[in-house]
């Protein structure tokens, strides 16, 4: 009975441990992204290094994203171009042949 009090003691003690570990993490990230004293480069380097994760990690996170922001915005205006196409073109042509 005493070593599985025991267990349940120590599985509350290590959900704390992480929780607070979590929230240290969170408030270093935090920390970090709002101070404007920082360049990108030198946030991007801290959050490596709080993340313990390797250098050029979270830049390269971060290149992937604007890279992906990117692409999608030339595909809506691809797409905004062939729907302007379609209702300068097909619509009146419609209408003529009805």
């Amino acid at each position: 009975m005493a070593m599985l009090l025991a267990g349940r003691q120590n599985a509350k003690m290590s959900k704390m441990c992480t929780s607070a570990k979590t929230e240290r993490l969170n408030k270093a990230k935090f920390n970090i992204e709002h101070n404007g004293e920082l360049s990108d480069q030198e946030k991007w380097r801290a959050l490596d290094k709080v993340r313990g994760v390797q250098l050029g990690t979270t830049e390269q996170e971060f290149r992937q994203k604007e890279l992906e922001k990117r692409e999608q915005q030339i595909r809506e205006d691809e797409r905004r171009k062939l729907l302007d196409l379609v209702l300068v073109y097909y619509v009146p042509l419609r209408s003529f042949l009805a």
